[in-house]
């Protein structure tokens, strides 16, 4: 991942932290410095700046499961997005909080009030949608254990969708 992905991912992630924004262009002024050396140079040399739009677009909890799963089943999981994949679809990065675990077997997690599962074909929808990542630390993600995370992160994977803040282990889920 390049470190100007990077930086998109964590201004991204700050974004999300502190509430949706509405889809906006966005332009960002890099500098290129010339490589620094130990001998002084006779005359200042001029900084070149480049623009390139990058245009992003959040979204809060994406919610398949539940009240939804009729939906989901009947109608398919494109039509959670009949009218915001086109604009969806414009952002170079689009991203949302998956709330509930993609699978069709887990161990429920006690003592909760409502825990959700949702099915995998849910993937699919986000993808045509336009979605590139997702995120999946919310309170939702182990509503059904281990398998249901390891099928949410297949089902992703499988469709090209890009996750972070959830994982098998500590490492996997720190990663960027």
């Amino acid at each position: 991942m390049s470190l100007k992905r990077i930086l998109l991912f964590f201004t991204a992630t700050l974004f999300l932290a502190t509430g949706c924004a509405p889809l906006k262009k966005v332009v960002q002024e890099t500098s290129v410095l010339p490589t620094p050396t130990s001998s002084p140079t006779p005359a200042p040399l001029a900084m070149q700046t480049s623009s390139q739009a990058i245009t992003l677009a959040f979204t809060g909890d994406i919610m398949m499961g539940g009240s939804a799963a009729l939906k989901l089943k009947s109608q398919g999981p494109d039509s959670f997005f009949t009218y915001t994949a086109p604009l969806i679809q414009q952002a170079d990065i689009a991203m949302g909080n998956l709330e509930g675990p993609l699978g069709t077997i887990g161990e429920k997690f006690p003592h909760k009030k409502y825990n959700f599962l949702v099915f995998p074909t849910a993937a699919a929808g986000l993808a045509h949608a336009g979605f590139k990542l997702l995120t999946l630390a919310n309170n939702h993600t182990m509503d059904f254990g281990v398998e249901a995370l390891q099928s949410t992160l297949a089902a992703l994977d499988g469709q090209g969708l890009k996750h972070a803040g959830a994982g098998l282990n500590e490492t996997e889920a720190r990663q960027p």
